[in-house]
Formats: C-alpha cells, sequence, structure tokens
C-alpha cells in the first residue's frame, strides 16, 4: 500500500470514528425532567375545580408549607414508550423495563423514586 493510500485510510477512519462519537453524544443528552409542568393552578379552589390534590409535596413542602396543585391526568394507566406519550410521566416499573415501556402517570406531579421513559430509555431519579 502506497503512503498516499494509507493517510487517505486512516482519514476515512479517523472521520467515522468521529462520526461514531458526535452520534453516541446525541444519544446521551440529558433527559428532559419530568419535576413541575407550567401552569398549574395557584390556588386551593382553582385546583379542587381541574379535581386536583392542593398538598405539600416532598421534604420542601413539609419544610415550607408551601402547597401546590397536582392535577389528575386524563391517561394515567395508558401504555407508553416516551415522555411524549403522556400529559404527566411516562412510569416505568421493574416489569416494564426490558420492554422499553411504561404507564402514563395518574398525576401531572410524582413524587419520590421512579424510574421514567424520555427519548425512549430508562431514567431513574429521586424527587423530594
Amino acid at each position: 500500500m502506497t503512503k498516499k493510500k494509507k493517510i487517505i485510510v486512516a482519514a476515512v477512519i479517523i472521520t467515522l470514528l468521529l462520526l461514531l462519537f458526535l452520534f453516541w453524544l446525541a444519544g446521551n443528552t440529558e433527559p428532559e425532567q419530568p419535576w413541575f409542568p407550567s401552569g398549574l393552578p395557584t390556588t386551593e379552589e382553582s385546583c379542587k375545580a381541574v379535581g386536583g390534590n392542593w398538598s405539600t409535596l416532598g421534604m420542601y413542602g413539609e419544610k415550607t408549607g408551601e402547597k401546590v396543585c397536582n392535577p389528575p391526568t386524563t391517561d394515567g394507566g395508558k401504555v407508553c414508550y416516551d415522555k411524549k406519550d403522556c400529559q404527566g410521566v411516562c412510569l416505568v416499573n421493574h416489569y416494564d423495563v426490558g420492554l422499553g415501556r411504561g404507564r402514563c402517570s395518574d398525576h401531572l406531579i410524582v413524587w419520590g423514586c421512579y424510574s421514567w421513559l424520555s427519548n425512549h430509555k430508562v431514567h431513574q431519579i429521586c424527587i423530594d
């Protein structure tokens, strides 16, 4: 193999490795975080009017006494494959992890430790 061919082969290999690295980076971005959706009712009355739970959530709420509305979803329990499939969170239980599917949450806000699907990948978090 001539020196010129070796340089071309090396350039092709380096380009392919760079492309693989860029695809890997694109697939390993931070998932959309499912904490607080915007536009929640801000009073107990408006919360109850939409069937929501008006209460303190997590340790922050217990410590400060700050209450927040957690409205129900209309698609709770529906099979989902990504957060985009749900109004709330696409929750994954240990039975469904290998299947790449979950179930939509019953409420918009989910607290505690759980697994959820985003970008067709399972993520885990504890929110308190």
